[in-house]
């Protein structure tokens, strides 16, 4: 019986194991690629945001080939407390009011130019409104809503640099496409993320028009 119990704790340890700080997994198979790529970026991991444990994950097949943008359709937050409290509620929507797993993004990006992990590089998010996005797409939200403004030239560098980090260390390909979260979204109509904020990202170099692919 012992045995069995030593053995239980062990899986529960492995299942919940924490995510580095860059969003990679520790145990076996997710090993973090340091890359200079990443070196400018400052993440701000799931503890240090406070977040509660997923009910469950799945691992993402990598490198996946698109990077999904969104806005979180709320007020913006300029410093680490603030932006850690909405992270918490985001959580909570997600999991308590949707059903989720987790948080449903893989990263999120606050008005303090910091990267907040949600699932990391390395497991599927509930983000793109399609399973076959979900399972092959980084999703980036910047907190804020971005209808008619767009975020902070410093905010749109870093969704810049972190795109280059992922593909640069082997999380998305080197040709990953851009897509807005209305370019993919299949259950139902969406203004996300936000107009501004779309035809931004629309002048990018990875992004492709749907049509294209």
């Amino acid at each position: 019986m012992a045995r069995i119990r030593r053995f239980a704790l062990m899986v529960c340890i492995l299942y919940h194991a924490p995510l580095n700080a860059l969003g990679g997994r520790s145990e076996p198979g997710h090993s973090m690629l340091k890359e200079p790529a990443c070196s400018n970026l400052t993440f701000v991991t799931r503890a240090q945001w406070g977040a509660i444990p997923p009910k469950k994950r799945q691992d993402m097949v990598l490198p996946v080939g698109y990077a999904v943008v969104h806005h979180t359709a709320s007020k913006q937050c300029s410093n680490l407390k603030d932006c850690s409290v909405l992270m918490r509620s985001f959580q909570h929507f997600h999991m308590v009011t949707r059903g989720w797993d987790d948080i449903g993004y893989n990263f999120l990006i606050g008005g303090d130019e910091k990267v907040y992990i949600g699932r990391g590089w390395d497991t599927v998010g509930t983000q793109a409104g399609s399973i076959y996005y979900n399972s092959h797409s980084i999703g980036t939200s910047i907190i804020g809503t971005y209808t008619k403004i767009l975020p902070s030239p410093g905010v749109l560098q870093v969704l810049k640099d972190l795109n280059e980090c992922g593909a640069k260390s082997g999380y998305m390909t080197s040709r990953y496409v851009l897509r807005g979260h209305r370019d993919v979204r299949q259950l139902g109509p969406t203004e996300c993320p936000g107009e501004t904020l779309y035809k931004e990202i629309r002048t990018w170099p990875h992004y492709l028009e749907p049509y294209n692919i």
